[in-house]
């Protein structure tokens, strides 16, 4: 897709590096775990430090829970094991069952 680049999860010196390089990065959306290649768990504390670089660097956090999002992991949402606070957070094709296009975002 024009305009995404593909970051190394787990890695926040680079996700660092790569917002203090590109000043002009909206927005940064992560899996809180992946599963389209087996269950990855990030790093402890990665979502904390991911939510802190957002705030430092203005840019937006999005969760895309598609996939843990809904009871999956044990709680509703995935980052609730966390005290972040996504800014937009992706629970579509869980919501609807894959039928209809949903999209729930987060106040502050």
């Amino acid at each position: 897709m024009p305009g995404m680049f593909m970051i190394p999860y787990g890695e926040t010196k680079y996700l660092e590096q790569f917002f203090i390089h590109n000043p002009s990065i909206v927005s940064f959306m992560l899996e809180p775990i992946q599963g389209e290649a087996g269950v990855i768990v990030p790093p402890k504390y990665y979502l904390e430090e991911v939510r802190a670089l957002c705030n430092k660097y203005n840019v937006l956090m999005i969760l895309d829970e598609v996939q843990t999002g809904l009871g999956r992991t044990g709680k509703l949402c995935n980052y609730h094991y966390t005290s972040i606070q996504p800014d937009l957070l992706i629970l579509g094709k869980a919501l609807s069952g894959g039928f209809y296009p949903v999209f729930s975002s987060i106040r502050k």
